[in-house]
């Protein structure tokens, strides 16, 4: 830390010689500046607050953008697989369509925002865990430089995080480039439908994801239910339901990919009731995020009735996984 403020100090002395005391021009217009600043402190000490109130409170608000949207279609018959276009539209929907809000400075009236940025977090995470199956299962470059891409730091915004400070590739940069990556896998692989083996292996990996997600709102909620106010417990929430979120649209894609074999398999209720287990988690919307104790009657528990949610969303898709087995 302490080399850390020392590269700060020397960049600002830097700035001072080459960019302010060597330039006439700007040295009297950096005085000029500072004298009405002396002058006027009791109004600036004013003013400045309301106006970042202001700033950061309606520049907040309207950045903060957490999609749900469900009624997407990704039909191409250019493509080889459906669910793989689902996750090119999820991470260009959050970089470029959304704002990227993990990795904003303190310029940005975004950066006040905390539940958007772990949805958008959770929405990759999901993204990065099937990327990474499908290419454990097909061994593809395309698919491998994307899960690598996938995998960079959600908060690098210019520097670096290390005590350098070095130049660094913006995470929305190298998230473009991961979608780039997997369409270009999606549009020269030859790969056929997807088989009953490859089917289960995709959605198996979901289920365990998923009992991962319950596994992690239990934890929150054994941990700190008790404690009079839980300031985690919104970012819990909202990080978990964004995997929910990237889970659905990547399974609607992907049951586009297997439905025959969902039909030939008898499965068809069995997923719709599980698609209608994560609608109901997404639409869940509380006002405040609440992790009270279990057994008070007055205080709410919002990350266990997602868990609910989630729950039984499991157990409709552990009975469509079995079945394709069953059947095939």
């Amino acid at each position: 830390m302490q080399q850390l403020w020392i590269k700060i100090k020397d960049i600002l002395v830097r700035f001072w010689e080459f960019v302010i005391k060597n330039n006439p021009f700007i040295r009297q217009r950096f005085k000029t500046i500072a004298g009405y600043v002396r002058r006027s402190w009791k109004s600036i000490a004013v003013v400045l607050p309301v106006f970042l109130m202001l700033y950061y409170g309606i520049g907040g608000y309207v950045t903060n953008n957490i999609s749900k949207e469900t009624t997407v279609e990704f039909n191409d018959e250019k493509s080889n697989f459906s669910f793989i276009n689902a996750g090119a539209y999820l991470i260009k929907q959050e970089v470029d369509d959304n704002m990227w809000t993990s990795n904003l400075p303190f310029i940005f009236p975004g950066v006040v925002l905390d539940n958007m940025p772990s949805y958008q977090k959770g929405i990759m995470q999901a993204v990065k865990v099937w990327v990474k199956n499908t290419n454990n299962y097909m061994q593809s470059e395309e698919l491998k430089s994307a899960y690598k891409l996938l995998k960079y730091p959600p908060n690098i915004w210019i520097l670096s995080k290390g005590e350098n400070l070095a130049l660094a590739p913006s995470s929305g940069a190298q998230y473009r480039k991961a979608r780039k990556e997997l369409l270009k896998f999606n549009t020269q692989a030859e790969y056929g439908k997807p088989d009953t083996d490859f089917a289960y292996n995709q959605l198996n990996m979901v289920e365990k994801n998923l009992n991962k997600v319950s596994a992690d709102l239990e934890k929150q909620v054994l941990e700190f239910s008790s404690d009079w106010v839980d300031f985690k417990a919104d970012e819990v929430f909202y990080l978990n339901q964004g995997k929910i979120y990237a889970h659905y649209i990547m399974l609607k894609a992907f049951s586009q990919d297997i439905m025959p074999l969902v039909t030939k398999a008898k499965q068809y209720e069995n997923l719709t009731s599980m698609f209608k287990a994560l609608e109901d988690a997404l639409k869940f919307e509380p006002s405040v995020v609440r992790n009270g104790e279990i057994d008070n009657l007055t205080s709410a528990n919002h990350l266990m009735s997602l868990n609910y949610y989630i729950v039984k969303a499991t157990y409709y898709l552990s009975l469509v996984k079995n079945g394709l087995i069953r059947e095939n």
